[in-house]
């Protein structure tokens, strides 16, 4: 049932999914980078913070 309804409005929740999707999809890399070695703990911190200025704000409900 759920597919379903996505797949009716697959393009609407794609497009509001896709800043979710890139944010994830960033943080995965930095996680990749940091315990590959890659990265410092100081530059993976400071990416992280970066993407999560990024994040929308939501107000308390």
């Amino acid at each position: 049932m759920a597919r379903t309804r996505l797949d009716d409005d697959d393009d609407e929740v794609s497009d509001l999914l896709a800043p979710a999707l890139a944010r994830v999809t960033r943080l995965h890399d930095i996680a990749r980078s940091l315990s590959d070695g890659t990265t410092s703990d100081a530059a993976a911190a400071r990416a992280v913070r970066d993407v999560a200025d990024t994040q929308p704000t939501r107000r308390p409900r």
